[in-house]
């Protein structure tokens, strides 16, 4: 009898367990500094300049993926900024095609936790690396201008796949402000524009 009591309460246990939706707070989404209708133009050092359109800044569930040892899938919440890129050479050196939709930035709270996923966006193949947001406060550097900003430059110990990226400088309110490629070159944010007015000090 005392087994099948046990059994019911693990039953119990993981059927509400699974139930469990993973929330963003209001400090998670702060971390999310695009809107929709932002345009960003990045600078290439050889003066190419990629426009990134946000077309979508939103929260959302994912979508339940199926895992047939739980009865009820977890569910994550994210905050996604979705964007439009589009490249000013024709000669294209770094981008697949022209024109591509990408996710631009991304906060996650997962069964495994509370993640910024940044975007390896030159590539337009998908690859991204992902920071646990408890350690970005290990990357904290103050910029005389811009403020608070985090110079993330551990990149290959949480990127999904080789990057081409040796770090990033990253702000809560102007988001991406540098990319330095493994090679030396460098992107920059150029401008920020947000209902018609740059406003990049």
């Amino acid at each position: 009898m005392n087994k099948i009591y046990e059994l019911f309460i693990l039953s119990l246990v993981i059927v509400f367990n699974s139930c469990k939706s993973y929330r963003l707070n209001a400090d998670d989404n702060s971390w999310q500094p695009y809107r929709k209708g932002d345009i960003l133009l990045f600078e290439h050092e050889n003066g190419i300049i990629d426009t990134i359109n946000v077309i979508k800044s939103s929260l959302s569930k994912s979508k339940k993926i199926i895992q047939p040892y739980r009865l009820i899938n977890r569910r994550a919440e994210l905050n996604v900024a979705i964007s439009s890129i589009h490249n000013s050479s024709k000669k294209n050196n770094f981008h697949n095609s022209t024109r591509d939709t990408i996710e631009f930035f991304k906060i996650s709270n997962n069964p495994v936790g509370k993640y910024l996923s940044f975007v390896n966006y030159s590539s337009i193949n998908g690859k991204y690396f992902a920071l646990p947001i408890e350690i970005m406060k290990d990357f904290h550097y103050e910029d005389s201008t811009l403020g608070d900003c985090y110079l993330v430059d551990k990149i290959e110990a949480y990127a999904s796949s080789k990057s081409q990226y040796s770090s990033v400088l990253f702000s809560k309110q102007y988001g991406f402000l540098r990319f330095v490629l493994k090679d030396g070159d460098s992107i920059k944010l150029k401008e920020f524009i947000r209902n018609g007015v740059n406003i990049l000090p």
